[in-house]
């Protein structure tokens, strides 16, 4: 019994089944608000355009109720509810076209995020591989002075190795950049 009971708890905390237990509550609710849509607002729309015709109320009849002399229904009419089926088809595109948008916005909104992230990671990586660079450069040029301080390029003077460089325009723009994407 211990061991079904830990099978059990294992089973319950997985993420697939608390991911799917989240679907389920999320899909009632959501079904809840595309069946009040239907019901409130499109149905008395299509309603109007039928001439006020109720859609659930088209039927066809196969075989005409059987009255008595008291009136009393003996038989129940056989009838071909053709109107519930429209409506159950008009329900099911509302649904389906719903949760395509809703999957579509979450799919935008994912790349987004995904745009965001892999733009800091790249923005990152320059900053990153210029500060090896520039650490690099600084020592090929304390090698150089010690070698041969005279030939030393005379455009790039050998900086001090305490002070750390200035970054460059590139590097400021990256840098606003991403704290920028950092604030997302």
């Amino acid at each position: 019994m211990k061991k079904l009971f830990a099978d059990f708890k294992k089973f319950i905390s997985k993420g697939n089944v608390l991911d799917m237990a989240v679907g389920v509550i999320i899909g009632s609710a959501f079904s809840a608000i595309v069946n009040s849509l239907v019901k409130d607002v499109i149905t008395p729309v299509i309603s109007i355009i039928t001439g006020g015709t109720d859609l659930t109320e088209l039927k066809a009849i196969l075989r005409p109720e059987v009255v008595d002399e008291l009136g009393e229904v003996v038989t129940p009419a056989l009838t071909l509810n053709y109107g519930n089926f429209i409506q159950a088809i008009i329900n099911f595109l509302l649904i389906a076209i719903s949760v395509f948008l809703f999957v579509k916005l979450i799919v935008k909104i994912q790349k987004t995020l995904d745009f965001n992230a892999n733009m800091r990671e790249a923005i990152q990586k320059k900053l990153d591989n210029d500060e090896e660079l520039n650490t690099l450069e600084n020592k090929w040029m304390q090698r150089m002075a010690k070698k041969d301080p005279e030939n030393l390029p005379k455009k790039t003077p050998a900086p001090a190795p305490a002070a750390p460089a200035e970054p460059s325009s590139t590097d400021k723009l990256l840098m606003q950049i991403l704290e920028e994407l950092k604030k997302d």
